[in-house]
C-alpha cells in the first residue's frame, strides 16, 4: 500500500457505506449544466468496459482492447457535443448499453429540470451498440421521437 494512500482511506469510507457515489455524480452534473460547462441539447450515449486486475471475484465482461472476456465494470457515459461529460454511471459487467440507454437519458432529463433547463428538446446519439428494435420498442415509453 502506498504511503500517501492509507491516512485518506479513512476520509473515503463513510461515503461508501452511505452509497452516494451516484447522487455526487448527479450534482456535479447539474452544477455543469448550471454553471454552463455542459450544453443541453445533443447527447452523446457511450460505454467503456475497465478491466479489474484485484483479487476479490466479480463477473466477467468482454474487454474490447484485449478481445477476451476480463472481471470488469462498465462506465456509461452521457456527453454533450462538446465532449463534456454529465451523466456517470458504474455498473457491474452484467449490463450492457442497450439496458441503459432508456436510464441515461431519463437520469439526463432529471438532471436537467432539477438544474432548471427546458429538457423538452434532446437528440440522442449512440454508437452502432445500441441499435436494436429492443431498444427502440420501449423508447416510446421514454417520449423519444
Amino acid at each position: 500500500m502506498s504511503p500517501s494512500l492509507s491516512p485518506h482511506c479513512g476520509d473515503f469510507a463513510p461515503d461508501k457505506e452511505l452509497k452516494k457515489g451516484e447522487d455526487l455524480a448527479d450534482e456535479f452534473g447539474k452544477e455543469y449544466l448550471r454553471s454552463g460547462l455542459v450544453r443541453w441539447g445533443v447527447l452523446y450515449i457511450d460505454s467503456h468496459f475497465l478491466p479489474y486486475y484485484g483479487m476479490r471475484v466479480i463477473t466477467k465482461g468482454w474487454c474490447g482492447v484485449r478481445d477476451k472476456p476480463l472481471k470488469g465494470s462498465y462506465q456509461f457515459l452521457a456527453i454533450d457535443e462538446t465532449f463534456n461529460p454529465f451523466v456517470f454511471l458504474l455498473r457491474p459487467s452484467s449490463e450492457d448499453l442497450l439496458k441503459k440507454i432508456p436510464e441515461l437519458i431519463e437520469k439526463a432529463r432529471k438532471i436537467g429540470r432539477e438544474a432548471g433547463v427546458d429538457v423538452s428538446d434532446l437528440t440522442v446519439v449512440f454508437d452502432r451498440e445500441g441499435y436494436s428494435a429492443e431498444l427502440f420498442r420501449p423508447s416510446r415509453k421514454c417520449n423519444l421521437p
